[in-house]
C-alpha cells in the first residue's frame, strides 16, 4: 500500500503521471463523479466541504483513478485526449462519517478541463474538521 504525505493526505489528493489519487474519507464504495467539461465550471465552493485544484498531464489518452488504494491494479480508465488537464475536484458530506468511519453521505466530484499551463496543486477551501 503507497505511504502518502502529510500535504496529500490533508489535501485528499496525490498526483501522478495520468494518475488521479482522489482520496475518501471512507474505505468503503463511496459516489465519484467524473464530469470532462470544455472550461473551467462556475462552482459554488459553499457547496463543498473541500476543494481542491491540480494539472494532470495525460500523455497516454487515458485517465487512470485508482478505486481500491490496497489494490492498485484495481483502475477505472477513460479514453481521453492526451494533454495538459486542470482538475477541481469537490468534497462533500465529510462531516457526515460516523465514528466507526463506516457509514456517511460523503461524495466527490472530479471536473476536468484542458489547459494550455500546468498549475501547482493548491487547496482552494479547506475541510475545517480534517483530522489531518
Amino acid at each position: 500500500m503507497p505511504k502518502f504525505d502529510k500535504e496529500e493526505m490533508t489535501s485528499l489528493l496525490s498526483v501522478g503521471k495520468g494518475v488521479l489519487n482522489v482520496f475518501t474519507v471512507r474505505n468503503m464504495v463511496v459516489p465519484l463523479k467524473i464530469a470532462v467539461l470544455a472550461i473551467k465550471p462556475d462552482i459554488d465552493i459553499n457547496e463543498y466541504d473541500q476543494v481542491v485544484e491540480a494539472s494532470i498531464t495525460i500523455s497516454s489518452g487515458i485517465l487512470s483513478i485508482p478505486y481500491a488504494m490496497e489494490y492498485p491494479n484495481n483502475l477505472l480508465e477513460f479514453q481521453i485526449s492526451a494533454g495538459i488537464y486542470q482538475a477541481l475536484i469537490g468534497y462533500q458530506g465529510l462531516d457526515t462519517i460516523s465514528e466507526d468511519g463506516l457509514e456517511g453521505n460523503d461524495a466527490y466530484t472530479v471536473f476536468l478541463w484542458k489547459s494550455d499551463i500546468s498549475i501547482e496543486k493548491k487547496i482552494i477551501k479547506e475541510w475545517m474538521n480534517s483530522p489531518y
